[in-house]
């Protein structure tokens, strides 16, 4: 399932039916299906992964922290392409899911979401790069949970359309924050 995505393995049930009507759907209608909220200007919430799925890629990033882990102690420091502090999906072995997440999700509801206006060259629709990673937030640190941080420090990131997947409800506090735009052109997609 997360090396060979489909909608109906990865989507919520109203997200996979958005994905596959989305083409013959308004824009309207399609917010409607999936539930999709405003947070604030420019920034946007709604359930797009299936809690199986989430819970499949908790323990599939486990599993890779661990070899990771094993790979640093032997050799001295992290996999080729790798970094100790983050867990990039293309490291995993998941680009298919990387790709998937941006052709049937990220891109066409940016497209819908913002049009050309949201992109700093005015080509929106011609996104052509993602850079999908996960890290872990918590108290202490956790190798086997990857847990590396106790929180992200405010920041602007370097692109035209952020998307934050959460993929785990189980904790109190560590909400998201949008301090708002730097740039006009900048928005985030919150999952």
């Amino acid at each position: 399932e997360l090396r060979a995505p489909t909608p109906e393995l990865v989507l919520t049930p109203a997200a996979a039916r958005a994905a596959r009507v989305g083409v013959d759907l308004s824009a309207d209608e399609f917010f409607e299906a999936i539930a999709l909220r405003q947070e604030a200007e420019g920034v946007y919430s709604f359930a797009v992964m299936a809690p199986a799925i989430c819970d499949k890629l908790r323990a599939e990033f486990a599993n890779y922290a661990q070899y990771r882990d094993k790979w640093t102690a032997d050799n001295g420091d992290a996999p080729p392409g790798a970094t100790r502090e983050r867990l990039q999906l293309v490291d995993c072995g998941l680009d298919a899911l990387e790709q998937f997440l941006f052709d049937n999700v990220g891109k066409p509801l940016a497209k819908l979401l913002f049009g050309s206006a949201g992109s700093r060259d005015d080509s929106l629709g011609d996104l052509d790069a993602v850079h999908a990673y996960t890290i872990g937030y918590g108290v202490d640190a956790n190798k086997k949970r990857n847990v590396t941080r106790r929180a992200l420090v405010p920041h602007v990131d370097d692109s035209e359309v952020t998307l934050n997947i959460c993929l785990s409800d189980s904790f109190e506090g560590g909400g998201l924050r949008s301090h708002g735009k730097r740039h006009p052109e900048m928005t985030t997609l919150a999952y």
